[in-house]
């Protein structure tokens, strides 16, 4: 873990785009599989990767709270420190020097550290577990920790930097990394297939999400036809949904949203449509309220969103398609 602090230290501290992906890629290279699938998933900013469907349930108040347990401060002197560390990471660090008692600790023991946290039942004692792991940790460490759990690296490091680190850390080719990333999905999956060579055996799964193609502006009609190779272009009216991908396997329908989250249970009428086709599919498409032939306003679409349970009456009053 004081490795991938400190290498996130070094490419903070740059604002070359090249100092970056070589600082990186010259990190990736010394670690093993497991280790490398961790640390190309923390640097974006997540302590799972994007198709894993654990949740912490450790919000940011929880992990201000386990800093000011283990660092031991007043509230005074935390506000101080908080003045001039805005970021939730380097206000961590701060609070937390020469406050732990630092023990070598690998990034697979965070990860079973996590998970422990993860199991257990009770916020509070989530919180004091959470606390446990930061007071072993160098206070850069517990910072680099706090930050990958707020979803806030924040060290100008994007994902698709990290492709381009994992392509120069392996010898792949930048393409190669980010169609194998676009079909796994996972990040971490990607680097260790091209560390091994395989990234030609990344390869879309029924009921694994595949990373959506997003739209990207363009000034007008001539860079987009330019963009897309000058032929002949089909173009389509740009429905006011959220995006959304069906897959069908065996008699299971499974959606996922735009952050590739599973989402079947906010639009029961889709997938109990979906169980009716006799065939496995994967399609990428728009989920819209839909009443009588129209399209609904998304404002009305909004009712649906986020929720686990829709009631027969939201169905009613909010029907999709």
């Amino acid at each position: 873990m004081l490795q991938f602090a400190q290498t996130g230290e070094k490419i903070k501290a740059t604002a070359s785009k090249l100092e970056k992906v070589t600082g990186l890629a010259d990190y990736l290279r010394t670690l093993d599989p497991a280790s490398l699938q961790l640390a190309a998933t923390y640097f974006t900013g997540r302590p799972f990767g994007l198709k894993d469907p654990r949740t912490l349930n450790l919000g940011w108040r929880a992990l201000v709270q386990a800093v000011e347990q283990v660092s031991g401060r007043s509230a005074e002197e935390m506000r101080v420190i908080h003045s001039h560390q805005p970021d939730l990471g380097g206000w961590a660090e701060e609070a937390l020097h020469d406050r732990t008692h630092p023990q070598p600790i690998t990034l697979v023991e965070i990860d079973s550290a996590l998970e422990r946290i993860r199991l257990t039942e009770t916020a509070s004692a989530r919180i004091e577990q959470l606390g446990d792991l930061l007071a072993r940790l160098e206070p850069v460490e517990a910072g680099y920790l706090v930050r990958i759990l707020s979803g806030e690296v924040r060290i100008g490091l994007q994902s698709g930097l990290v492709e381009e680190a994992i392509a120069a850390a392996f010898g792949g080719a930048p393409t190669d990394v980010r169609r194998a990333h676009m079909l796994t999905g996972d990040l971490g999956e990607t680097a260790v297939l091209a560390a091994q060579g395989k990234l030609d055996r990344a390869a879309a799964e029924l009921g694994r999400p595949v990373r959506y193609m997003l739209a990207s502006p363009v000034s007008g009609p001539e860079e987009a036809l330019e963009r897309m190779g000058g032929g002949p272009l089909w173009a389509e009216e740009k429905y006011d949904g959220v995006r959304c991908q069906f897959h069908r396997t065996g008699s299971e329908v499974l959606l996922f949203s735009r952050d590739l989250r599973e989402t079947t249970l906010a639009f029961p009428e889709v997938a109990e449509a979906g169980r009716r086709l006799e065939h496995q599919v994967i399609l990428d498409g728009e989920i819209l309220g839909h009443r009588a032939g129209k399209v609904l306003r998304f404002f009305e679409l909004q009712r649906r969103l986020g929720r686990k349970v829709v009631s027969a009456a939201m169905r009613k009053q909010v029907p999709v398609v």
